[in-house]
């Protein structure tokens, strides 16, 4: 669990101020770190995101959960919510996080799910302090130049039951250029509840980060 979660306002280029919550594991840092973004219908309070947050900062893992402009408890309209203007948001997530002394910024992964997946693999093509992706119930629109030149180590993990999704999450599978894993989970749709599920896809993504973070 958690040893210190701290509150945080983060400025995005357009000014607006975006709500995160830093999750830091107990001892001394620094800590390898990920970023976390959502689709448009959970935030960062979601159990997902927390159930993710729990698992990795268990591991020895400091975890940015952000909400996207326009989403959660950050400022902006859905209308300001673009994908440059979130491609903005996981930069500024990443300043932020590269200006504390308790994060090891050469140790850095992004999590994207549904279709906060595409700014994260936006921004991973430019900004090489992206080590690390996991994708969860990626859609596959505006990701396939991106992922032919970002050779990074990607999971992606998709519900069996979500069809339109899954057949997204295949083709961007087939895409990837580096190194890659997809895990199809059975009887699973895109928003799921059921609790050792969401335990499963934590867990998938901790060993991800893990090996790939160190």
């Amino acid at each position: 669990m958690a040893g210190v979660t701290i509150a945080l306002r983060i400025q995005n280029p357009r000014g607006f101020r975006l709500a995160a919550d830093l999750l830091l594991p107990s001892g001394p840092g620094p800590f390898p770190a990920v970023v976390c973004t959502h689709d448009p219908l959970e935030e960062k309070e979601s159990p997902l995101n927390r159930q993710l947050a729990g698992v990795l900062v268990g591991q020895g893992m400091a975890v940015m959960l952000l909400d996207l402009t326009g989403q959660g408890q950050s400022e902006g309209s859905p209308e300001d919510a673009t994908t440059e203007q979130q491609l903005g948001d996981v930069g500024a997530a990443l300043e932020e996080l590269e200006r504390r002394p308790d994060v090891d910024v050469k140790r850095v992964g992004a999590y994207g799910a549904g279709d906060g997946a595409l700014p994260v693999v936006l921004r991973a093509e430019r900004d090489p302090r992206i080590r690390a992706l996991v994708l969860r119930c990626p859609r596959a629109k505006g990701t396939f130049d991106a992922l032919r030149r970002t050779a990074l180590p990607t999971l992606l993990i998709v519900g069996a039951e979500d069809r339109a999704v899954l057949e997204d999450a295949l083709a961007i599978h087939e895409a990837l250029v580096g190194e890659k894993r997809v895990v199809v989970v059975p009887d699973i749709d895109r928003y799921p509840s059921d609790l050792a599920y969401l335990q499963q896809a934590a867990m998938l993504a901790g060993d991800w980060f893990r090996e790939h973070l160190g």
